[in-house]
């Protein structure tokens, strides 16, 4: 909050284009939701009060490090997406092999080919689901973590996934409701 702004004192630009990082559980006052943190930038300020636009999402590293294991292979991708209302984001997914129903061995790993094939369909499937929708929907669907559980049936009749993720979220380019 800026209470003084003399001549001298341009308190204000220092306040715009700032980058604030919130935790999702913060927001919504669910402590389920702590290990999302979104980034907001300040656009604007009017009436004592930062206008602020969505600029990113992240995982947490704790979150992160509490999903890797050993005898599992790691598959991370990411699409560059474009929103209805002009905002460019480049989506990063991370998902992980898991055991099939049965299965004896230890390991749960993925041939190249298999983890190409799950890249392949992890970009059609969130392209597909960011084609007609503007910013405000689009993070609707990731944070009710949608996109995740459709990727991962779609991926289980071929290769089994689990902990499917977005991992990150960035603003390439803003939109033009700032």
């Amino acid at each position: 909050m800026v209470d003084k702004i003399t001549p001298s004192n341009h308190s204000v630009e220092k306040l715009k284009n700032r980058v604030y990082e919130v935790s999702v559980a913060d927001l919504s006052r669910n402590e389920d939701l702590a290990y999302r943190k979104l980034k907001f930038k300040c656009n604007d300020y009017q009436n004592g009060s930062c206008l602020t636009g969505f600029y990113g999402m992240e995982l947490t590293r704790d979150k992160l490090c509490s999903l890797v294991r050993k005898w599992q292979t790691i598959i991370d991708s990411f699409v560059d997406i474009k929103t209805k209302d002009g905002y460019f984001l480049r989506i990063f997914v991370i998902a992980f092999s898991r055991r099939k129903r049965k299965q004896i061995k230890k390991c749960s790993y993925f041939n190249s080919s298999q983890v190409r094939t799950i890249r392949r369909k992890i970009i059609e499937i969130v392209s597909k689901e960011s084609l007609n929708c503007n910013i405000k929907e689009f993070f609707e669907k990731f944070n009710s973590e949608k996109l995740s559980r459709e990727i991962e049936q779609t991926c289980i009749r071929t290769t089994p996934l689990q902990n499917v993720f977005i991992k990150k979220v960035k603003v390439l380019e803003m939109g033009s409701d700032l």
